[in-house]
């Protein structure tokens, strides 16, 4: 029994002796759509995402991250959850890597359609000073086949002439922003 609780009290020294951080994130959005056989980039000037952050140092080199927020572009609109790694790759320079989940709001826009997806998110950061970062990612849909019909309106896939038409698909959302965060 002493043992066990030798190896508890280790263990949460241990975990409490990492850093816990949180803060928020300001975003730019661009959105990589193909609409109607074309490909059309659409990049918003000013920032249209907003995210709440919440981190746990794993290692020196490891973070993970959690994230919950809003997005808003064109048809992309709506809360958003994602779970991201840091890998640190230089002193102030960083990798991520995550699975980020998008809800799109109830919206009467011609060509919008409430549905949720996920995205694969990678991307690259650099921390300015101890409490400011800048990102760039880059998220792809898992499923955009399913979701091209969605965003267009459809909750079938179309055929026409025996071959399937997709109006509007999301090929990848582009993500520029700074974000903030404090220890605790």
């Amino acid at each position: 029994m002493k043992k066990l609780f030798i190896t508890i009290f280790l263990l949460t020294c241990s975990l409490f002796a990492q850093d816990w951080d949180g803060g928020f994130r300001i975003d730019f959005v661009g959105i990589d759509r193909n609409i109607s056989g074309s490909n059309n980039f659409l990049f918003k000037a000013i920032p249209s995402s907003f995210h709440l952050t919440a981190g746990y140092d794993l290692s020196n080199s490891f973070k993970t991250e959690v994230r919950a927020g809003y997005c808003g572009v064109a048809n992309y609109r709506g809360m958003e959850a994602g779970l991201y790694l840091h890998y640190l790759m230089l002193k102030d320079l960083y990798l991520l890597s995550g699975l980020n989940i998008h809800a799109n709001i109830n919206d009467p826009t011609p060509g919008y359609y409430p549905t949720t997806f996920y995205l694969f998110c990678i991307g690259s950061g650099y921390k300015i000073t101890k409490y400011t970062s800048i990102e760039i990612e880059y998220s792809v849909p898992l499923d955009d086949d399913k979701l091209s019909f969605k965003m267009a309106g459809y909750k079938t896939p179309l055929f026409v002439n025996g071959e399937k038409v997709v109006a509007d698909r999301l090929t990848g959302i582009l993500k520029i922003g700074v974000g903030f965060n404090w220890s605790f």
